[in-house]
């Protein structure tokens, strides 16, 4: 639901739902690797009002709205995009449009859009699962009844005054 919601809020502003899914990506990592230890990634954590246990218990969505909303408060002074390319990675500039936003507007926005429940997005994959297992099983089928019928043919074709197709004995 998060990639889709600030998804939505991306495509609108130019950027796209990889690129959110990228960036959702990197922030988990990044507080990660501040949790373990990571001293540029944790200043630039703090500098946007998450540290200590918060970077084991926020979510990705959560801390990609703490980056928004601190870059919009004003409270990261001229070191945003700084701060936002050490978080998001070098990426960072295709959401630079949706990191403009406050939490509240890319929330409006991505809801508006719609956004398919994470119960219905796991229905939808495994429908796309057994679709997936249904066509290749449709191909195995086609191929081998194609097999068969060359087969034939090239049994036809090399004596088919005996054949029983031709002779019908």
């Amino acid at each position: 639901e998060a990639v889709q919601r600030i998804g939505n809020a991306a495509e609108q502003s130019g950027g796209s739902l990889e690129s959110v899914a990228k960036a959702l990506g990197r922030i988990g990592v990044s507080a990660q690797e501040a949790a373990g230890g990571n001293e540029k990634l944790q200043k630039a954590f703090v500098d946007i009002g998450v540290s200590g246990q918060q970077l084991l218990t926020l979510s990705p969505e959560q801390l990609f709205y703490k980056l928004a909303n601190a870059m919009n408060d004003g409270s990261l002074a001229g070191k945003d995009l700084a701060v936002a390319k050490e978080l998001l990675g070098k990426g960072f500039m295709d959401l630079l449009p949706v990191l403009r936003m406050t939490e509240n507007e890319i929330r409006a926005i991505g809801e508006a859009s719609g956004v398919l429940s994470d119960d219905a997005v796991a229905k939808l994959d495994q429908f796309g699962d057994s679709w997936t297992r249904l066509s290749n099983k449709v191909k195995v089928g086609a191929a081998t009844m194609i097999d068969a019928f060359i087969r034939l043919g090239e049994e036809i074709a090399r004596n088919p005054m005996n054949h029983p197709i031709v002779t019908g004995k």
